[in-house]
């Protein structure tokens, strides 16, 4: 639930539906072929080696060279990810906010931006069974009721129909951006995202064994 239900798969493939439906294809076989032996293999690694991160897992295997390398990669894109993850929620709020006609205090971006970096803050320093455990699995339930949603709305409004896939199978982007490799990094956590393996480590430390890695 850590990968699936977060900010990145959803915001991601709401801006890939711009490419049309050659997005559905590459969000079902992308998931099934790479995203998920992606982010398993990525905890597994992590869960033999007692649950070390990407950097550590890379310098057991590959040198210390290659440790320091990786340490300094991570670190500046996870900035950039933190960043996006901080300022997309942010925005997001203070939009449906102000749809909904309220105004003042809570219409500042910057008040909810500075509201989510204390949440991150806290979040990071405290064991992850104390908050993400707890609220994740909210949001997975969330997930779960917007795909029901969106099932029902195809049969209560049938007017909201997906083009045929093969008629339609060009780049439908109204701006002209190439699928490749725009599509691929715009939807990223929606089907695979390297991001994802400094991530998946978090879920080993969680699990008793390998087994239960299938489950996760």
């Amino acid at each position: 639930l850590l990968n699936i239900a977060g900010l990145g798969p959803i915001f991601g493939a709401m801006q890939g539906a711009l490419w049309g439906p050659v997005v559905f294809l590459w969000i079902t076989f992308g998931t099934i072929f790479a995203g998920g032996v992606h982010d398993y293999f990525s905890g597994m690694l992590s869960e033999r080696n007692d649950g070390a991160s990407i950097s550590e897992v890379c310098g057991i295997y590959l040198g210390g060279v290659m440790k320091n390398v990786m340490r300094v990669f991570s670190v500046v894109l996870l900035v950039m990810v933190g960043t996006v993850f901080a300022v997309g929620p942010a925005g997001l709020i203070v939009t449906l906010l102000k749809n909904g006609g309220v105004t003042g205090m809570l219409t500042s971006s910057e008040m909810w931006l500075w509201i989510i970096l204390a949440y991150y803050f806290i979040a990071t320093f405290i064991s992850i069974d104390k908050i993400i455990g707890r609220i994740y699995p909210l949001f997975g339930i969330c997930l779960i009721i917007m795909a029901v949603g969106v099932i029902f709305g195809i049969f209560i409004h049938p007017e909201f129909t997906i083009p045929e896939i093969w008629s339609h199978f060009y780049n439908m982007h109204p701006k002209g951006t190439p699928v490749w490799s725009f599509m691929f990094i715009t939807v990223a956590c929606g089907a695979i995202s390297g991001f994802h393996s400094t991530q998946s480590p978090l879920m080993a430390r969680c699990m008793k064994s390998e087994k239960q890695g299938h489950f996760v």
